[in-house]
């Protein structure tokens, strides 16, 4: 594989990496403003946040303090994979790809049940939440797509060259990449 595009991989699997633990980070802030019932970000994880609210609602409705923890035991669960998966994807690189599918399984999930709810009442919110989904979804994707194309790459040499990317190096790829397509684009129409 070319430099250009083993760097380009790299890239790609650092942003997924990013998104995943800015997701991490933005979940578990959820899970602790749900106990206040206040703000809602939108950059997080679904399940863990449903998982809690329906243990928190069901251990109020019941006056039972199990639904509560079982609710809480499920969002640390979910919220624990995906923190493992953002560690040890330096490692072990295919976690990478684990977080994508978990990821896309609570999306179609998330999905399901705003077309459900929408049926009944219309929250333009759950559409914007719905967006933000869908942008780490697609960051996800092409953390997973590059693992594929860095099979082939050692450990050490992947770290090297995600230690020599930095976002300026980033926006420079992205400007050579750009010129690149013109130029090709170019030789196609003449």
């Amino acid at each position: 594989m070319e430099t250009k595009n083993i760097n380009k991989a790299v890239l790609a699997f650092r942003n997924g990496r990013s998104n995943l633990l800015l997701m991490i980070i933005f979940t578990a802030v959820n899970l602790v403003l749900a106990t206040t019932g206040g703000l809602y970000l939108l950059f997080s994880a679904p399940v863990p946040q449903i998982a809690f609210e329906v243990g928190a609602e069901f251990s109020e409705e019941y006056n039972n303090i199990t639904y509560l923890i079982v609710g809480l035991i499920v969002s640390l669960t979910v919220l624990g994979t995906y923190f493992a998966c953002w560690h040890f994807s330096l490692r072990k690189r295919s976690l990478i790809k684990v977080a994508y599918i978990i990821f896309l399984i609570e999306v179609i999930l998330f999905s399901i049940l705003v077309g459900l709810v929408s049926l009944s009442e219309f929250d333009f919110t759950v559409f914007i939440q719905l967006a933000f989904l869908l942008w780490i979804l697609y960051y996800l994707r092409n953390g997973a797509k590059a693992y594929k194309e860095l099979v082939g790459i050692s450990t050490e040499e992947f770290n090297k060259r995600l230690s020599n990317i930095t976002i300026t190096e980033g926006k420079l790829l992205q400007e050579i990449e750009a010129s690149e397509d013109k130029k090709e684009k170019k030789k196609k129409t003449d």
